[in-house]
């Protein structure tokens, strides 16, 4: 095996993506760099639910919601629970409407993105206030994928006077409880 510490050039390529590499051009920045990468923290990423907060299905048990759609509106989107409790995970706007539908766009906050699973954004939308019960997000009609590597996605739906959006997340747990 050879000596990398005395190269004159040494590439390493990051793991989790093929495109990234960083050459270092001599020794003692190899060890520069081998210094910074041991002393970076690593982030778990925590899954999560969330919901674009208006008013609840059912009062007890899933904290589910529903919201009375509003031209130009933007209501919070938390996750982890509801009613102004839970974490803000980033806003969900719904758009005027335009040749009889509505675009909705979810903005996530730093330190958020969306789940790598299909169909992680799932959108009903109701003439009238939504049965009191708990919703099924998997049975509702407009299913998406947001890329992870996007912090706003858009979808397009009809126009409606309710809606139920519910987003799968995921949030960078970087605390440092030891």
């Amino acid at each position: 095996m050879d000596n990398f510490w005395d190269t004159d050039t040494f590439s390493v390529t990051d793991a989790s993506d093929d495109s990234i590499t960083v050459e270092i051009l001599s020794g003692n920045d190899c060890l520069t760099w081998v210094a910074q990468v041991l002393s970076v923290d690593y982030c778990p990423w925590i899954e999560e639910t969330a919901w674009a907060v208006g008013d609840r299905y059912v009062d007890k048990g899933n904290w589910a919601m529903y919201v009375e759609y509003e031209p130009e509106m933007t209501v919070e989107l938390r996750a982890d629970g509801g009613d102004g409790v839970g974490m803000l995970a980033g806003t969900v706007h719904f758009s005027a409407v335009d040749s009889g539908e509505v675009t909705i766009t979810i903005e996530l906050n730093e330190g958020w993105r969306f789940q790598d699973v299909d169909e992680n954004v799932k959108i009903q939308d109701y003439d009238s206030v939504p049965p009191a019960k708990n919703p099924k997000p998997g049975h509702f009609d407009w299913k998406d994928y947001a890329d992870p590597d996007d912090d706003t996605f858009e979808i397009t739906v009809p126009a409606n006077d309710f809606y139920g959006v519910h987003v799968q997340v995921e949030w960078a747990d970087c605390s440092d409880e030891e």
